[in-house]
């Protein structure tokens, strides 16, 4: 396959393959593009998933602030909120202020197109960053455990140094990796259910805003927040 007249990388100069375009396959391929990395995303549906929405709390805020990502995700439908009421039965158990527990003081509810949008948004952007809606994985070669080569559906054969498999449980590099996965069972039923929104939540769900400037003294509190996390992993 010969140079893509719109800059994208030849399939003889590619870095890294990435199998699956959500979050977990659209932020490295941004983060590697950025590093001067020439990559490939290939995703066997049509478009981004349409399904549910992210609850982005201040410590994912913060990642998608460092790589420039979050006003832009701010203005694609982001409800901010500061509490969340937990409740039990219809009994209310706790109210968690994030004003008050947290340096950011808030959480975003996000679409999860969104998200992912915001990101191919800014992978688009880089001429050596491929992103493939509508491309299957039919052929996987490898040399031993290490993935050297996949096939596409069309016909299109992608080699590269780094394969990254991040399409969840039907992947097509699964098999092929082998990994080694530990299945935990709970001895309790997880419950959903739809339930009616409590009076004042409309209020408390507003369109999300840019932040006003922090002071110092916020600024000192989120950098002890990032150290007692470091020291505590």
């Amino acid at each position: 396959m010969g140079d893509d007249p719109r800059g994208r990388p030849p399939a003889s100069d590619i870095d890294c393959v990435i199998v699956g375009a959500g979050v977990g396959g659209a932020l490295p391929a941004l983060l590697l593009g950025r590093s001067g990395r020439r990559g490939v995303v290939v995703d066997a549906r049509p478009g981004v998933s349409t399904r549910g929405a992210d609850f982005l709390k201040p410590r994912g805020l913060r990642i998608l602030a460092e790589h420039g990502l979050l006003d832009g995700l701010r203005g694609r439908g982001a409800l901010r909120g500061d509490r969340i009421d937990f409740f039990h039965d219809g009994t209310p158990l706790l109210s968690f202020d994030f004003a008050e527990h947290t340096g950011l003081g808030h959480y975003l509810v996000v679409p999860y197109a969104e998200t992912v949008g915001a990101i191919l948004d800014a992978c688009a952007e880089l001429p050596n960053v491929d992103v493939r809606f509508g491309a299957t994985v039919v052929g996987v070669e490898a040399e031993g455990p290490t993935v050297t080569e996949v096939t596409l559906g069309d016909g299109t054969r992608l080699a590269a140094r780094t394969f990254v498999d991040s399409s969840g449980s039907a992947s097509p590099l699964r098999e092929t990796a082998g990994p080694k996965r530990d299945v935990v069972t709970y001895d309790h039923v997880l419950r959903m259910a739809t339930v009616p929104v409590p009076p004042g939540a409309d209020v408390r769900n507003l369109p999300a805003a840019r932040p006003t400037p922090k002071s110092a003294d916020r600024e000192d509190q989120e950098d002890q927040e990032d150290r007692e996390d470091r020291e505590s992993v």
